[in-house]
């Protein structure tokens, strides 16, 4: 999937994920140039609407990289699929995160596991 071009995913996730010292880290720094891609105007674009709207969804207490809006963002503006371990819950209690917002925007969002059953892995090492 990776050679077909089949995963995208904003810069900004490598940066997230890069320097953790796991495997995810390993696999996203091997895969650096195959999924990670720069975003452009229109999902720049995308991207301010989103924080616009939904300004939680940014963790401002983050010091580094928040890449949310941004994967919101390129998946809005390239009618992508977002795989994400977050659960949809009452967006309007406040709780702003990628599952809630991809769905204020129609925007298929399904969980690591689902994706797994998707492409056909049957057994996940957890």
């Amino acid at each position: 999937m990776i050679e077909e071009g089949l995963i995208a995913s904003p810069t900004e996730v490598y940066f997230e994920t890069a320097d953790r010292g796991d495997e995810i880290s390993q696999w996203v720094k091997d895969n650096k140039e195959k999924i990670f891609i720069e975003l452009d105007e229109q999902q720049i674009a995308a991207a301010t609407d989103v924080l616009s709207r939904y300004r939680r969804l940014h963790d401002i207490k983050k010091t580094k990289f928040d890449a949310d809006p941004l994967v919101v963002a390129l998946a809005h503006s390239n009618k992508l699929t977002v795989v994400t371990n977050e659960k949809k819950t009452n967006i309007n209690n406040g709780k702003q995160n990628i599952a809630n917002v991809c769905g204020v925007y129609n925007i298929p969002c399904i969980t690591l596991l689902d994706f797994f059953d998707e492409i056909g892995i049957n057994e996940v090492k957890q």
